[in-house]
């Protein structure tokens, strides 16, 4: 609904000049609104100021009604969006070119009283002469008191003034200070039913003040963004002197009537030099920050967004490397909203009219072994201590101050700021916000958070809104017929309402749920951290890694993601995990004998956990051993083939003892020079003859007598060929092979099909080292069965599924498998 109006004012009445309904009353900005009583409705798309907006509709006509049987046009006016009524009457605009419809001076001055020496007929009204509406209106003697029309026709211009200068005599309007007696808004005439001139507009309405966006003469639609058919959007142009802005007339010698120490214009706001006409010399002032909500000199109310919006955006959080898109619907009446993100791929609702304390609805497709892609829906009831409300996709302006106005990517905007502190945190939100036919219009949300504990910004993340406006059909607030029935939504305790309601998590600007989520993670991982500063920064490391994971999830993947022992872990310190250094040197392996299994018929799928040749999921934690695993893997699924028994082959062993052969232990190593390593020393010890996995570099010390599964050499599976990776594993079992895993997907991969767009299989990008120990077909999707050395706490119990298709992120690139002697 709209925003309340002043008791009495012309706009509250549904009243513009001469009685004349001026104003179309608002019901949403996108049809659904009427004009005048009796009009038929009109609807408008909303108008931003500046480049990059929507393109401007042409303004529309109503039917004359004003005792002067006029042309009406209608230009947006009100802070609410509304629209002003221009009363340009017969031979007005048409007759002149640099007088357009929804020109601010059309109804000034063009009038049915046009005669020989109007100014039209001069050739000096021009749109760039430098100087403002008084003189063009004040010198012809054809003006007079009594004259039907006339703009000046009030107490202080009488018969007699001079003609040619009535502004330079004692009473006229400019040669008094603003807040001297006798200046214009001591006038009684000055009032919002009076048919005077533009003043009253700007001075007389509290809800259309200088500094107010809406506003008749806001600088947002009189700037270089203004339509180009309007030659007064000029330097010099009567209007310049009342915006203050970047690239304004003020800012530029082409306006040398503009000084510090001219008279005090009455629309002039008080603490800063007045303009007037005549004026020598530029204004050597322009834009500059407000200071405690304060702009130029004026305080100005916190913009609102109404209480019905739609509206589009992109989520950009900058350390989980996403962009999301969303479009948000709102109603703060029926207490009741609507996101959806990536095109609608997962619907969230906020609906508090569910009783008793309201419910949170989630949409969202599902994929299992039996099904692909099944919209689900869950839910997630309100209580006494969390009643559901209606989500908006703006902060609130409480505590939001007016900072400055300038220009964000093309468009004129006001600057809003919320500094807040807690502890050693620092957050600062900002708010870029423009002027549109709806009223204000969200342009850009910032927030910027530093901790003085950690020395560093710990939080940043953005919203670019698009295409706000004010009306929608009801039936958005609709869950589909076939989703009425809803589960209730998986998780834990806090996540749940962070997977509910994401948004929250970015405007709510307090986020409560997230560092909930996070000290239950803490509890279930059993986390302990040496100092508060290291706690503050795992939560941080946590809340960025949690919307990473929910927001691709929300991106309806072949895969879903989940927070695991590894979301407080920073970049750096996964990256240590892959601990494959790929040399690039060429091995001694052998070429894989593709000609002695061209023939054999292979089967669909093969997974040798089933057959016993697989040692259960180790975890290799902070170290960079990955290739010591694949190794080992590849050297227990051979000796099982060949002996019938599985034996656990130790890591360590390798890890201690294989420097020699170019690899660096927890820095990372290559399976091939482990290979190496055991054909030299005649096999490799088991893990109960070494001693078990320290996760750490250790000292050397096998018993050459325990050495088990000597080798003779090693095979390097044909590159990229997919038909030789799976006869590989058919025929000699699993196969050690490197992965480009430097993706945040795969660390949080969780379970489906893994295919990552961004993945390389080239040589150089392969940077960890794993297990393939079988291969299949889900839904119609091949993959290979990878084992991984990050605990069953990473991926479906260790394990990952990748996809087949473009040997996506290296699979079938560097395989390699034992020949056992």
């Amino acid at each position: 609904m709209d925003p309340p109006l002043p008791r009495g004012s012309r706009r509250d009445r549904g009243l513009g000049r001469h009685g004349s309904p001026g104003f179309a009353q608002r019901r949403g900005c996108r049809g659904g609104s009427r004009g005048r009583a009796g009009a038929p409705a009109v609807s408008f798309p909303c108008l931003f100021g500046g480049s990059g907006s929507r393109a401007r509709a042409s303004p529309p006509l109503a039917p004359p009604s004003s005792p002067r049987s006029q042309q009406w046009f209608i230009v947006p006016a009100s802070p609410a969006g509304g629209w002003i009524t221009l009363w340009i009457t017969p031979g007005s605009s048409p007759d002149h070119p640099w007088i357009t419809p929804g020109s601010p001076l059309d109804h000034l001055w063009i009038t049915p009283w046009i005669t020989p020496g109007s100014p039209p007929d001069h050739p000096w009204v021009t749109p760039d002469h430098p100087s403002i509406i008084h003189w063009i209106t004040l010198d012809h003697p054809w003006i007079t008191l009594d004259h039907s029309g006339s703009l000046l026709d009030h107490s202080w211009i009488t018969p007699g003034s001079p003609p040619d200068h009535p502004w330079n005599t004692p009473g006229s309007p400019l040669d008094h200070p603003l807040d001297h007696p006798g200046s214009p808004p001591d006038h009684p005439w000055v009032t919002p039913d009076h048919p005077s001139i533009i003043h009253w507009i700007t001075l007389d309405h509290p809800w259309i003040t200088l500094d107010h966006s809406g506003s008749l003469l806001d600088h947002s639609w009189i700037t270089p963004g203004s339509p180009p058919d309007h030659p007064w959007n000029t330097p010099g142009s009567p209007l310049d002197h009342l915006w203050i802005t970047s690239g304004s007339p003020l800012d530029h010698l082409r306006s040398p009537w503009i000084t510090p120490d001219s008279p005090r214009s009455p629309l002039d706001p008080p603490g800063f030099p007045q303009i007037t006409p005549g004026s020598p010399r530029r204004a050597p002032w322009g834009p500059q920050p407000a200071r405690g909500g304060q702009g130029y000199g004026l305080s100005r109310p916190p913009p609102q967004f109404g209480s019905i919006y739609h509206v589009q955006g992109v989520i950009r959080l900058p350390y989980a490397e996403i962009e999301e898109p969303f479009e948000a619907w709102y109603n703060l009446t029926g207490n009741k909203s609507r996101i959806q993100y990536y095109g609608g791929e997962v619907i969230t609702y906020q609906l508090a009219a569910v009783k008793p304390y309201g419910m949170r609805y989630k949409i969202t497709p599902e994929t299992t072994e039996k099904e692909v892609n099944t919209r689900k829906c869950f839910q997630l009831p309100g209580s006494k201590e969390d009643v559901v409300t209606a989500q908006s996709v703006f902060p609130s302006m409480k505590g939001f101050k007016f900072l400055r106005e300038e220009y964000y990517k093309g468009r004129y905007c006001a600057v809003w700021q919320n500094v807040t502190r807690w502890a050693q945190k620092k957050n600062v939100y900002t708010l870029w916000v423009t002027n549109s036919s709806c009223g204000v219009a969200p342009v850009h949300y910032e927030m910027q958070g530093y901790n003085s504990l950690l020395g560093s910004h710990y939080d940043k993340y953005e919203i670019a809104y698009t295409d706000f406006d004010n009306s929608y059909p009801p039936s958005v607030f609709d869950l589909p017929v076939n989703e009425t029935k809803c589960g209730e939504l998986p998780g834990k305790a806090a996540e749940r309402h962070v997977l509910a309601n994401p948004m929250e998590d970015l405007v709510g600007q307090h986020r409560p749920w997230a560092h909930r989520a996070f000290h239950e993670y803490r509890r279930q991982m059993g986390r302990r951290y040496g100092s508060a500063r290291e706690l503050e920064h795992r939560q941080s490391v946590f809340v960025h890694n949690m919307r990473f994971v929910h927001s691709r999830n929300r991106a309806a993947l072949p895969y879903t993601l989940a927070l695991n022992h590894l979301a407080d872990r920073t970049p750096q310190e996964l990256a240590a995990l892959r601990g494959r250094r790929s040399s690039g040197t060429p091995n001694n392996g052998l070429p894989f004998p593709t000609e002695l299994y061209s023939g054999i018929i292979l089967p669909e799928s093969l997974d040798w956990r089933m057959y016993g040749a697989v040692t259960p999921v180790k975890d290799q934690a902070v170290c960079g051993s990955c290739w010591s695993f694949a190794t080992t893997g590849a050297m227990e699924g051979a000796l099982f083939l060949k002996t019938g028994v599985l034996t656990p082959l130790s890591q360590q062993v390798l890890i201690d003892c294989s420097w020699g052969f170019g690899n660096y232990a927890c820095d990372g190593g290559e399976e091939w020079r482990a290979y190496e390593w055991i054909k030299k020393h005649g096999g490799i010890a088991s893990t109960e003859s070494y001693g078990s996995y320290k996760g750490q570099n250790g000292l050397c010390h096998y018993n050459q007598s325990e050495m088990l599964a000597k080798i003779t050499g090693y095979v390097n599976v044909t590159s990229g060929n997919i038909t030789a990776v799976k006869a590989a594993i058919y025929k000699h079992g699993p196969v050690a092979v490197s992965i480009d895993a430097s993706h945040k997907t795969f660390s949080f991969y969780s379970n489906g099909i893994y295919y990552e767009p961004k993945c390389e299989n080239t040589p150089g990008s392969l940077d960890h080292a794993v297990l393939a120990v079988g291969y299949g077909v889900l839904q119609g999707e091949t993959y290979w069965l990878i084992k991984n050395s990050w605990s069953t706490y990473w991926g479906n119990d260790g394990y990952i599924l990748m996809a087949m298709k473009d040997n996506n992120c290296g699979v079938a690139t560097e395989a390699t498998y034992p020949i056992l002697a």
